[in-house]
C-alpha cells in the first residue's frame, strides 16, 4: 500500500569537491523515510546503490548531529536505521541541510538542502527530478578529482 501524503519536499543535492558543480533538484513525498530519500538520491544522481551510505543532520529536538543510514558493525560511528526515521522529523525550513555520504571507500559527499515544502500535485508520480546540472562521475572512479584531469585521462570533452 502506498503512503498517503499531502505535501512534497523539494531538495537540491550537490556533489561536493567537484567544480563546476554536479547537482539535481527533486521532490519526494513528505511522508518518506531517510531510506526513501537515499533511493531518490541514488536515482537522480545515477548512482547504483552498491555501497553503504549515511546522512549527517542536526536533530532539531536536541541540536546534536545524528547519523542516519545503514548500521554496519565494521564502522565505529553510531548510525540509526534510515528506514525507521522520517525526513519530516529532521528536515524543516529552519533545519534544511544534511550531508549525505555514499560509498565510504571513495567518500562521495553531497550537500542535501531542503528548498521548499510544496502541496502535492495530483497526477504526478513522486519522487520527481525537476532540474539538474552535469553528469555524475562513473562508478568506482575513486575520490573526486578535478574534471580537467578526468578529461585528460579519458580524452573525452566535458559536457556543459
Amino acid at each position: 500500500m502506498k503512503k498517503q501524503f499531502d505535501q512534497v519536499y523539494q531538495f537540491k543535492v550537490m556533489l561536493l569537491e567537484i567544480s563546476p558543480s554536479i547537482w539535481r533538484r527533486f521532490r519526494v513525498p513528505a511522508s518518506c523515510t531517510f531510506w526513501d530519500l537515499h533511493v531518490a538520491i541514488q536515482d537522480v544522481m545515477g548512482w547504483t546503490d552498491t555501497h553503504l551510505h549515511e546522512f549527517r543532520i542536526k536533530n532539531p529536538k536536541t541540536g546534536s548531529k545524528v547519523n542516519i543510514g545503514i548500521p554496519d558493525e565494521n564502522f565505529d560511528s553510531k548510525i540509526s536505521q534510515g528506514w525507521k526515521k522520517k525526513i519530516a522529523d529532521f528536515f524543516t525550513l529552519v533545519n534544511p541541510k544534511a550531508e549525505y555520504t555514499y560509498d565510504f571507500g571513495d567518500n562521495w559527499r553531497h550537500d542535501v538542502s531542503l528548498e521548499e515544502i510544496l502541496p502535492r500535485q495530483k497526477g504526478v508520480d513522486y519522487p520527481l527530478c525537476v532540474d539538474g546540472g552535469r553528469a555524475c562521475k562513473g562508478r568506482s572512479c575513486d575520490r573526486p578529482f578535478p574534471d580537467k584531469r578526468l578529461q585528460r585521462l579519458l580524452k573525452v570533452p566535458l559536457r556543459p
